[in-house]
């Protein structure tokens, strides 16, 4: 999960081509794993910018649900999830996948 931004071109997983996305993507795949960057749901680049931890409990939702159907589509086992953010993203990480119920990891 990314950072706080206000324009598009600011964010990392905005640009899969950027050198961070890509090196991650390596060590992913040197451990036999998928990396996933997550789009933040937030469309409002007002006030603090696009971020994961405004609007937390509707963000929380969203990504619990796009999780799960991600984990349901891929057949991916849950035992098994990563997550990773940096700044705002790591603050949602922190506070919404891991503390509040339902925890999408097992």
């Amino acid at each position: 999960m990314d950072g706080d931004y206000f324009y598009n071109y600011q964010s990392k997983v905005h640009n899969p081509a950027n050198s961070d996305l890509t090196r991650m993507a390596n060590v992913a795949n040197s451990r036999n794993m998928v990396f996933v960057p997550v789009i933040s749901p937030d469309k409002n680049a007002g006030g603090d910018g696009i971020t994961w931890w405004e609007e937390q409990d509707r963000n929380g939702d969203w990504f619990r649900e796009y999780a799960n159907w991600f984990i349901n589509a891929t057949g991916t086992d849950r035992n098994n999830i990563w997550t990773i953010g940096y700044s705002g993203g790591a603050e949602f990480e922190t506070f919404r996948t891991r503390c509040r119920p339902p925890n999408i990891m097992a």
